[in-house]
């Protein structure tokens, strides 16, 4: 894991259980949670995030495939951004067609697949979650995505494995 891998991870660490960010400039959400990491691991995302368009998460990915730093979701490492589509409802429309709609950290991947991330969960703050892609539907090592209201019938896609995008390597900006 390079250096500035190494800094993320334990600064993402360093957030869970918190249910505010003292003393940051972000708002506890998702994407801010991932700016105020990458801040306090030494480096600003500000700049190339102010110049992207979109909402939190659109703009991180954006910034992320600009740099030409986006991974395949298999090649998932420890301090990557992780991106999911689909987590909600965004547009409020009643279908599944939003895209970007949640982010969060890697801090570490086991050698069956299984990525741990942190991430900013809607009710309970800052929390470690885990997914496998290699396994997507097994509910005991794929962490929920949707909020139980937010599922759908027939298939149910909720799970991170289900919504997972993909990654960028975003600490190599630093």
């Amino acid at each position: 894991m390079t250096a500035s891998a190494e800094r993320v991870v334990a600064e993402a660490l360093r957030m869970v259980g918190l249910t505010s960010l003292p003393g940051s400039r972000y708002t506890l959400d998702c994407s801010g949670l991932v700016l105020h990491i990458h801040e306090r691991a030494g480096f600003s995302l500000e700049e190339p995030f102010a110049r992207a368009a979109g909402n939190g998460v659109a703009r991180l990915h954006a910034v992320g495939a600009e740099a030409g730093l986006l991974v395949e979701s298999g090649a998932v490492r420890p301090g990557d951004v992780l991106f999911w589509d689909n987590s909600y409802d965004r547009n409020e429309d009643g279908r599944w067609n939003d895209q970007l709609t949640h982010t969060g950290i890697a801090v570490d991947v086991a050698d069956d697949g299984t990525i741990i991330y942190v991430h900013h969960h809607y009710s309970r703050g800052v929390v470690e979650a885990r997914m496998n892609i290699r396994s997507p539907d097994d509910t005991a090592v794929n962490s929920p995505m949707r909020m139980k209201g937010q599922r759908n019938g027939g298939r149910d896609e909720y799970l991170s494995s289900h919504l997972f995008r993909g990654a960028a390597r975003l600490h190599e900006l630093g």
